[in-house]
């Protein structure tokens, strides 16, 4: 088996170990490097994104919409990108840095 279906595996385990407390939200970031070391670039950009919104109060948020920004941009998917980093603006007025 390779090393990144070994990886996936093993944070996924974790993650469903460890649902609730304090370590959850860690388990699920891992599992989202584990899966985008694996290639599906759109998949994880959904689930970065979903970690902010499991996790609002997460030391991990910020990193996490990021990366789900970067995983955009290897869906090659740059105007989605922009749109999860930034925030869509529809006033005109400058988009600030999402958390």
């Amino acid at each position: 088996m390779p090393i990144v279906q070994l990886k996936t595996a093993f944070f996924a385990d974790a993650y469903r170990s460890v649902k609730e407390g304090p370590f959850a939200d860690a388990a699920l970031r891992g599992l989202g490097f584990a899966q985008a070391a694996a290639g599906d670039h759109r998949g994880r950009a959904q689930g970065f994104h979903a970690f902010g919104e499991r996790f609002p109060e997460s030391r991990f948020k910020t990193e996490c919409a990021l990366h789900g920004a970067i995983e955009l941009l290897a869906a090659k998917d740059a105007p989605a990108a922009l749109v999860a980093r930034l925030g869509p603006r529809i006033d005109g007025a400058p988009a600030q840095a999402a958390a």
